[in-house]
């Protein structure tokens, strides 16, 4: 439950429905202003929230990636085929040559 006008970093996770570790991340890099009250304690306002919502939520992550005009990037392309052969071959089985040739 917020404190009056603010969130803990939990609470603003859970509203935003993102970890915890993503809020500490947005603070980190200066998206997202927090207030630290104690040793332990950082709280995000209320305005502060609605803020970082307006101007960031929704431009990346899977609604992005469902947009009609969204083209992978070519790391992203490795990635999804990183993945295609990690399934075929199973985890933790060395590659042989013609697997590793196939592409």
């Amino acid at each position: 439950m917020p404190i009056g006008d603010y969130f803990t970093v939990a609470e603003a996770a859970d509203v935003l429905g993102v970890k915890p570790v993503s809020i500490h991340s947005a603070i980190k890099r200066g998206a997202l202003t927090a207030e630290k009250k104690g040793p332990r304690l950082v709280v995000i306002g209320r305005d502060e929230l609605d803020r970082y919502v307006r101007e960031h939520k929704g431009g990346q992550g899977w609604d992005k990636r469902k947009a009609p005009d969204y083209t992978p990037s070519k790391m992203a392309e490795w990635a999804k085929d990183y993945r295609r052969r990690q399934a075929i071959r199973g985890p933790g089985e060395k590659p042989t040559i013609a697997q590793a040739t196939e592409g």
